[in-house]
């Protein structure tokens, strides 16, 4: 029998054709059926939440302990694991300086309470009997004055005139003989030098004698009697303030003086106690910042302590989870350190900044009894178990997908795919989370939907299916 080869490409291309009409029957048939999903009920359920967090060991109390004062290091008491006692020594500075201030302090202070004394004291009778004598001797001079010169006085200064003028003419020959023997040249130059060197001395004891004589017969001066009486004035006065004793407020001045003195003595003996270092609480040595002979100023850093009662962890917690924290929240703390012992312990301060970059808040967890050997730095995690949430809607974790808007689940509704937006509380370790808004009981939400979710669409038909998960979702049912 013979085949023509037309015959052949022929039924090839009918072949070929059915086979493609027949690919596309099975696509459109697969795209018009509905989609199977594995869906979970709403219920109302009790949650027990858990946040686990990471962290480190902090402490409270952590205090770097520094100088009052500046000076040099002289010498650092304890090192780095030491257990100190509130006031005990920690380091000490060179004190000489100090000790130089307290004597010269004592020795302002004692000179102050001196003058305290004598004026609270009064005057002494010996003071007062010198000043009467003052008062004696300027009245007997004012009185002389007044006076004037007496007889005998004049005929004193008369005869002191005479006796000089004798001296004067004798002398005033001698220089005359000396000087025509010196135009001879029968002394020398030097004799006749000497010559009228004393006939000038003596022509000055007249002039002063005659000066003498002329004040005795005049009297005394005005100027004179004036000075007098000024100075008995003034030993009366002087008179009058001993007598009296210090005035009041001489006696406050000075004994202010002395409070001011006294209260700079206290301060220097104060900077000389703050040349020792103390230890402000009861603690161990973190770190050992300086050696001895470094200099160091007011408020620098010579030792860093911290109280081991006040350890705890601070694990760091995100935004969304930390609105069901609170206060007083129990906790299990694991430490790095002790990788197979769970620590109990409660919240003890959330803090009221939370950080721009990795929107985390900072937890500080208390330990309820410490183990005996902690770290500061040294890694923890935390699970801390908020109060139960009774009856409240929840949702599996398995159904929440985020999306464009943020987080929320594809309910299904009359066969139908609808996306609820969710907002959150407290979730639950067994995959459960606190449905706030967004969902109620008795609604259908799709389990698991992975990378599907991102082919759903709004009022998509879908098969329903329930899987093991959607039962384990639903707690109490």
């Amino acid at each position: 029998m013979r085949i023509w080869p037309g015959w052949i490409a022929s039924r090839k291309r009918w072949i070929a054709g059915a086979g493609v009409a027949g690919l596309l029957s099975l696509l459109a048939f697969l795209q018009m059926r509905p989609a199977t999903v594995t869906v979970a009920e709403i219920a109302v359920s009790d949650i027990q939440p858990a946040v686990v967090a990471v962290g480190t060991v902090e402490a409270k109390v952590v205090v770097q302990v520094s100088a009052k004062v500046q000076g040099r290091l002289a010498a650092v008491l304890v090192d780095q694991g030491d257990q100190v006692k509130a006031g005990q020594p920690l380091a000490r500075l060179d004190e000489a300086q100090a000790l130089a201030e307290v004597a010269r302090s004592a020795a302002a202070a004692d000179a102050v309470e001196a003058q305290v004394s004598d004026l609270e004291a009064g005057t002494r009778p010996e003071e007062i009997a010198e000043a009467r004598a003052n008062v004696r001797r300027a009245q007997a001079l004012l009185d002389d004055l007044m006076a004037g010169a007496r007889r005998q006085e004049i005929e004193e200064a008369r005869e002191r005139l005479r006796s000089a003028t004798a001296t004067r003419v004798l002398a005033e020959r001698d220089l005359q003989r000396l000087e025509a023997l010196k135009a001879r040249e029968l002394i020398a130059a030097q004799e006749a030098d000497r010559g009228r060197q004393a006939y000038e001395v003596a022509a000055a004891q007249e002039r002063s004698a005659r000066q003498g004589l002329d004040m005795a017969v005049e009297g005394s001066r005005a100027h004179q009697v004036e000075a007098a009486q000024a100075g008995l004035q003034a030993a009366k006065e002087r008179l009058e303030l001993l007598q009296a004793g210090p005035r009041p407020h001489q006696l406050r001045a000075a004994r202010a003086a002395l409070r001011e003195a006294r209260a700079a003595l206290a301060l220097a003996r104060e900077r000389h106690a703050d040349t020792i270092v103390r230890s402000p609480l009861e603690g161990h040595v973190v770190s050992r910042d300086l050696e001895p002979g470094a200099t160091v100023g007011a408020g620098t850093a010579v030792l860093k302590l911290a109280d081991p009662r006040t350890f705890w962890v601070t694990v760091h917690v995100d935004e969304r989870e930390v609105g069901g924290l609170s206060a007083g929240d129990a906790a299990d703390i694991v430490l790095r350190s002790l990788p197979g012992r769970t620590l109990p312990g409660r919240v003890a301060r959330i803090r009221r900044e939370s950080d721009r970059v990795t929107e985390q808040l900072a937890v500080d967890v208390a330990f309820v009894e410490a183990p005996g050997r902690l770290t500061l730095g040294e890694q923890a995690e935390a699970t801390v178990r908020p109060a139960p949430r009774q009856g409240v809607t929840a949702v599996p974790l398995a159904a929440v997908v985020r999306g464009t808007g943020g987080l929320g689940a594809w309910a299904v509704a009359q066969g139908r795919l609808a996306w609820r937006p969710l907002m959150l509380g407290a979730t639950d370790p067994r995959g459960l989370a606190e449905v706030r808004a967004g969902l109620s009981a008795g609604e259908q939400v799709v389990l698991a939907p992975g990378r599907s979710a991102a082919s759903y669409t709004e009022g998509q038909r879908v098969s329903v299916r329930r899987g093991a998960g959607a039962a384990a979702a639903s707690p109490g049912r």
